[in-house]
């Protein structure tokens, strides 16, 4: 459709939106390994399962918290720009309305995802301390570090702004009565068959989450969506 930003255009935007969110989420991170270490510092070994208990179901509450105004802002700004392109404007309140839930669910589900592996992760190495004769609990948050530094935050800050940059244009999309969206790739060497088959396949209703991009939760998915006015299918 003529009335939207070019592919090139697409990724520059998601581009910029990924270094901002860089920053934030190696924040997030960080602020979570010094909770769960503060709580290590404090507890014996018999006292160090109840007090992690404690502070990880705290945690989904803290990140999301933490985390919220960074999606909340990208949610208003690109799902804005995707209004503004719109040939036929819908109510912008009804948008901004539908944009503001979509982000505050997707912020949710990543403090619930992201604190879930965290506290796996960090019972896999509670377990190999437990098994290690002597070992103290400085030894134990040391240990730890590796649960929440390495790739992890840069990967989540590439996939969520991914996957916030299509929501919020689908939501908007959707509020201003669209019926759903076509993959397009980059169309070179580098596009994984799985890929090119979410767009070979399209297009689909807004309500197929599973083939917006990030396609598959595929991290670096350089894939961008299109919106459908009408339903092909009759």
């Amino acid at each position: 459709m003529p009335f939207f930003k070019s592919d090139s255009l697409e990724q520059r935007a998601r581009a910029a939106w990924e270094r901002r969110a860089t920053p934030v989420f190696r924040g997030v991170y960080d602020a979570q390994m010094r909770r769960l270490l503060n709580a290590i510092s404090r507890a014996t070994p018999e006292t160090i399962v109840v007090l992690l208990s404690e502070q990880w179901s705290k945690e989904p509450a803290v990140v999301q918290a933490a985390v919220q105004a960074f999606y909340d802002e990208m949610a208003l700004a690109v799902g804005g720009a995707a209004f503004a392109d719109l040939p036929t404007p819908d109510d912008w309140q009804v948008i901004a309305d539908s944009l503001f839930t979509a982000s505050r669910r997707r912020a949710g589900a990543f403090a619930a995802t992201m604190t879930e592996t965290s506290m796996k992760q960090t019972q896999d190495v509670i377990a190999a301390w437990l098994d290690t004769p002597e070992a103290t609990t400085g030894e134990l948050r040391d240990m730890m570090r590796g649960v929440w530094t390495g790739p992890r935050p840069d990967a989540a800050a590439v996939t969520e702004t991914t996957y916030m940059y299509s929501q919020s244009r689908h939501t908007a999309w959707q509020a201003a009565g669209f019926w759903g969206y076509s993959i397009v790739t980059m169309n070179d060497g580098h596009v994984r068959p799985s890929h090119e088959e979410a767009a070979k396949n399209g297009p689909y209703p807004f309500s197929d989450t599973t083939h917006q991009p990030p396609v598959n939760d595929d991290v670096n998915c350089r894939c961008v969506s299109v919106p459908v006015l009408e339903n092909p299918y009759g």
